[in-house]
């Protein structure tokens, strides 16, 4: 069985926004089928990436757990990096500007109590601000089975912002 990831599936689509100012929400998990880092294959096809976002952990994925990542920038393909795990979750407006479109490709086990999902809702709600459109995440390795241990929602945090399953079931 051969797996596709969504940043493999988007290479093979060569969609008719890939010329448009992109930004890329990842870190450096998130890789093609064969290995290449998301950022470089989108790079290396054309895509006009102009910005990566990092979630919990930074880009490199060297950070503490819980502990605010710095912006800077990506050595592998130059591009400027925004943390967000930083003072505030999502990108704010002069993040985005000059943007046309959001892709999120990072690798999760779409647990409610990982941060990475929630990296995701605070993304879709300050594109969802900007009016900016944005790509969905990849498939994770769990399949559709959803654990039911519900989050309240009066403990809101990166950690889970919105009463939702243990597992998501993506």
């Amino acid at each position: 069985m051969q797996v596709y990831f969504g940043v493999d599936r988007i290479l093979a689509q060569h969609p008719s926004w890939k010329n448009e100012s992109l930004g890329l929400l990842t870190n450096h998990s998130a890789t093609t089928r064969e290995g290449t880092p998301a950022r470089e294959a989108l790079l290396r096809h054309g895509f006009s990436l102009q910005v990566l976002f990092s979630p919990e952990h930074g880009l490199d994925v060297q950070g503490a757990d819980g502990a605010a990542m710095e912006d800077g920038k990506d050595w592998l393909t130059g591009l400027p990096v925004k943390s967000l795990y930083r003072q505030s979750f999502a990108p704010d407006l002069e993040d985005l500007s000059g943007l046309d479109r959001i892709i999120f490709d990072v690798p999760d086990v779409g647990a409610r109590f990982y941060t990475y999902l929630w990296s995701l809702t605070y993304l879709m709600e300050a594109c969802a601000a900007a009016g900016k459109p944005r790509l969905g995440p990849r498939a994770h390795p769990h399949g559709r089975a959803r654990q039911r241990a519900k989050r309240d929602v009066a403990e809101r945090g990166l950690r889970g912002n919105h009463p939702a399953h243990a597992a998501d079931g993506r």
